[in-house]
């Protein structure tokens, strides 16, 4: 043990006494060099806790991350919660069209933010997000702040949905005909791969977070495709 006067490593040991109700020995040392006396505390070495992620990596367990906490929202926790269902059991994300079950090829959630949570009056955004299998809480966590961010960003464009809407609310029973069109399609299996990449209706979870949008309740609507 290096003395911390001289930094010689020539010592002797004066006394040993066992503390912590034995779980480390204390011992006084003395420096043969300059004779400086110095306290040291041993004890057992264990094996370091490992963490081992869904993916199956491990990585060595951090009590700093521990000790600064996470900030997760029930909303992200109950995403979470689905995602890990479906990598645990992948038979469940399936859909039915024209009475065949198919399975999805993807992993994905949706749901409505307000574009401003400050000004209500500047619309709402759909945001929609694809998951990897092995996200884990933390993961699934960063994708939807990103996600967010994004559509919250300063001076956002319009997105091809909010395009989509203004363009069908703009004609008066336009909307009617547009909804009807893509159920066809989407019947027959030769719905446009840009619409079911954007639209919410092609998404394994759409959750509703009433309090984001400033709403106690919502009507929900149930569709025979998407």
């Amino acid at each position: 043990m290096k003395c911390p006067k001289c930094g010689s490593d020539d010592d002797k040991v004066l006394d040993s006494r066992a503390v912590r109700d034995g779980a480390a020995i204390r011992r006084r040392r003395e420096c043969t060099v300059c004779g400086t006396r110095f306290t040291t505390h041993e004890e057992i070495d264990r094996d370091e806790v490992t963490v081992v992620k869904q993916d199956g990596t491990r990585e060595p367990f951090s009590r700093q991350k521990l000790e600064k906490g996470e900030q997760i929202s029930y909303m992200q926790l109950i995403i979470a919660a689905y995602v890990r269902a479906i990598g645990r059991n992948p038979a469940v994300n399936r859909f039915i069209v024209n009475k065949q079950i198919f399975a999805r090829n993807n992993c994905s959630a949706a749901f409505t933010l307000l574009k401003d949570p400050r000004d209500i009056d500047k619309g709402e955004a759909v945001v929609k997000i694809k998951f990897d299998l092995k996200d884990t809480l933390y993961d699934v966590r960063d994708r939807i702040d990103a996600a967010i961010a994004v559509n919250r960003g300063e001076d956002q464009p319009a997105g091809f949905v909010d395009k989509l809407l203004a363009f069908v609310f703009s004609v008066p029973g336009l909307a009617t005909v547009v909804v009807a069109l893509i159920g066809l399609l989407d019947r027959f299996g030769i719905a446009p791969s840009i619409l079911m990449d954007e639209l919410p209706f092609y998404v394994g979870m759409y959750i509703t977070n009433t309090a984001s949008i400033r709403l106690h309740d919502v009507n929900h609507h149930l569709y025979n495709w998407g």
